[in-house]
């Protein structure tokens, strides 16, 4: 017999009250956690924008824009997180770091980053992609 262990130190989990997103690509369902949401500064007004670096295929960030063709995000059902649907971005995530995981994989947690990070005179968070949370 040889036995695997799973604890914490290779079990993806993310503590409660992490800033974390949940993808879900059969839904096309973008969540936001509330720690996340906090993070953003969302509200009921807020948009969202997600951007992958094209020579960094793996790495994604998200911001909140006020750019007519941004995301607009709603409530969850607890009022306090949100979500908003696209099929398409939810697929380019997943499918971009596929080869990490099974290749049938429809649903991920990630973690964001604490710190923003300014990019082209913008300010983003991090979607942590090495390490997806409860992949499915």
């Amino acid at each position: 017999m040889k036995l695997k262990e799973f604890n914490t130190s290779n079990s993806k989990t993310a503590t409660p009250g992490e800033p974390t997103i949940r993808l879900n690509s059969k839904a096309g369902l973008f969540g936001i956690s509330k720690a996340a949401a906090e993070l953003l500064s969302l509200n009921d007004t807020s948009k969202i924008v997600i951007v992958q670096d094209e020579e960094n295929p793996t790495d994604w960030y998200i911001k909140v824009s006020t750019d007519q063709n941004a995301f607009t995000i709603r409530k969850g059902k607890n009022a306090s997180d949100y979500s908003f649907n696209c099929t398409p971005v939810t697929k380019s995530i997943l499918d971009s770091i596929k080869p990490a995981l099974k290749p049938v994989f429809v649903a991920a947690g990630f973690k964001l980053s604490k710190t923003p990070v300014e990019i082209e005179d913008s300010t983003y968070w991090t979607i942590i992609t090495a390490n997806p949370i409860n992949p499915r």
